[in-house]
């Protein structure tokens, strides 16, 4: 038992509980042992419709975002996954089919701003009302996520009004 800190760069810091089964095996020296750990985060009340850009999908449902930490204490290899409820096959093999590094922003979309991003494929609804402030706060966070080694994103958030929704887009 217990929990996993995602720290990333500052910008997504989030308690990931360990899941059972985890192990860490120590074979000799300390910088040896090899881990097996799950660490997995549950996220509430995600939209669907988000994923398809769907507007009658008003289903909502609860997401696990699992981390999966293998390999040499020293030198870990991650592995990032999503876990919707069984009663929503079709979405998860979306999930399951997208390449690792379109997953990997499925997953920090989840962690950083709680919705998912649109499929591969699929047009976002381009959304009116763009503020200075959406503007500046993604060149502010663009700034932040280019710092981070070997992660490619970009992050665009245009502001809505009583009638247009906040459009996130991390891509």
């Amino acid at each position: 038992k217990g929990h996993y800190q995602f720290n990333l760069q500052n910008i997504i810091r989030t308690d990931f509980v360990i899941t059972e089964n985890s192990t860490i095996d120590w074979f000799g020296a300390p910088e040896n042992a090899t881990v097996n750990i799950n660490a997995a985060y549950m996220l509430n009340n995600v939209s669907l419709s988000d994923l398809t850009q769907d507007p009658n999908e008003v289903r909502r449902t609860n997401v696990q975002c699992v981390i999966n930490i293998t390999g040499k204490l020293l030198n870990p290899k991650f592995k990032l996954n999503i876990i919707l409820p069984e009663n929503l096959n079709e979405y998860s093999s979306k999930l399951n089919n997208l390449a690792e590094n379109e997953l990997n922003q499925q997953f920090l979309s989840l962690l950083l701003i709680g919705v998912f991003q649109p499929l591969p494929g699929i047009k976002q609804e381009n959304i009116a009302g763009n503020q200075v402030t959406g503007e500046i706060l993604s060149k502010q966070l663009n700034a932040l996520l280019k710092t981070i080694k070997y992660v490619d994103l970009n992050f665009d958030y245009k502001s809505g009004n009583a009638n247009i929704s906040n459009e996130y887009k991390l891509g």
